[in-house]
């Protein structure tokens, strides 16, 4: 039977999840404003070379964006993947070492029409999912040799609102489990944007003093 503390742990696991896509797609957006700009070279200079390499010369924050938002990225594919992963290992014989997933969840349910109805509903969400485990997969897990970096399938708004919808029928359905936690994407979002903003805001304050 599936308890609260699983599904606290579920629910704990897919907020930081949504978080972390929110704070990456809010930071491209604004990124975008301003990387011409920032990715200008001194015009005094003609290359980089380790004498000349100060701060003065060169783009704005240097390498940072470059590195960051990949970072970001990365940490909301691996995040949100997990949530969908098998709910053991295919060498787990002994299924001792389950992990927090939905698939973990349903299982524990033990309620079979209401986990075959969840399941079918998610495989209106395969497109996205299966994208995602495989860029998982094959460049953020591990460096296939053979893989190409296609994009990510759109809908990964979608599937964290269906899973936020899922939690509450889960709930009301199971009303023992009606004091667990919540996935709250409208906060995630405003949380996101509003902290992404400030920093933002710290930046372009800064360039106007420097000026």
């Amino acid at each position: 039977m599936l308890d609260v503390n699983t599904l606290n742990k579920f629910i704990r696991k897919a907020n930081p999840a949504h978080q972390q896509f929110c704070v990456w797609f809010a930071t491209n957006n604004l990124f975008a404003k301003h990387q011409t700009r920032w990715n200008k070279l001194d015009p005094e200079i003609e290359s980089f070379t380790t004498e000349n390499f100060i701060r003065k010369h060169g783009c704005k924050y240097k390498n940072f964006w470059s590195i960051i938002l990949p970072t970001l990225q990365h940490g909301w594919v691996l995040s949100t993947a997990r949530l969908f992963d098998p709910a053991y290992n295919v060498i787990d014989k002994k299924k001792l070492k389950p992990r927090i997933s939905l698939d973990y969840i349903l299982i524990q349910l033990d309620d079979e029409i209401l986990s075959d109805n969840i399941r079918q509903e998610l495989k209106l969400h395969s497109t996205v999912i299966d994208s995602l485990m495989e860029h998982r997969h094959n460049f953020h897990a591990h460096n296939d040799a053979n893989f190409a970096n296609t994009r990510i399938e759109a809908g990964i708004e979608n599937l964290f609102q269906w899973l936020e919808d899922i939690i509450e029928i889960i709930k009301k359905n199971k009303p023992y489990l009606n004091n667990c936690g919540v996935i709250n994407i409208k906060y995630n979002e405003k949380l996101s944007q509003c902290g992404v903003d400030e920093v933002f805001e710290t930046l372009l304050l800064g360039e106007k003093h420097e000026k």
